[in-house]
């Protein structure tokens, strides 16, 4: 059971700085073409939402998967 807070305190950080760089990535290269501010208040806002809610999703099925399985495995045998 430990291991699977351990795991989330772990990946979760990770994941998201992993999203942060993609945004920051993203958000440099849209302004190396000369984006106008159309394009942040519409397109990368939304872009940005589906990122962080996809990846939020994610996460929480993978641990979530994980910590099922974690269950099943320590469930003792009557």
């Amino acid at each position: 059971m430990k291991t699977i807070l351990i795991k989330g305190a772990l990946i979760i950080p990770v994941v998201f700085f992993l999203v942060y760089l993609l945004l920051i990535t993203i958000s440099g290269i849209t302004c190396a073409f000369s984006a106008d501010a159309q394009l942040y208040c519409n397109t990368f806002c939304k872009v940005s939402r589906m990122i962080v809610g996809g990846t939020l999703l994610l996460t929480v099925g993978i641990l979530g998967f994980n910590f099922m399985k974690q269950i099943k495995v320590d469930k003792p045998s009557v």
